[in-house]
């Protein structure tokens, strides 16, 4: 199951506000670039817009460095 898509028990993440989506973050243990996506404004509809192709890149290359 892909986490960007399908959260676990919360379906409806198109409905997420700018709030949820950095609990989702924080939750998910990505709350070192929960302030990137506030700065962007990313609800949950912008979060469903991003590819999650590029997203698994971008938190690949988070890792590595830490």
């Amino acid at each position: 199951m892909d986490p960007v898509l399908e959260p676990a028990g919360d379906h409806e993440t198109h409905l997420w506000t700018q709030d949820r989506v950095q609990e989702w973050l924080f939750e998910e243990g990505l709350g070192d670039v929960a302030s990137n996506f506030q700065t962007a404004k990313m609800d949950g509809r912008a979060l469903l817009m991003l590819e999650a192709q590029h997203l698994g890149t971008e938190l690949k290359d988070r890792k590595s460095v830490v």
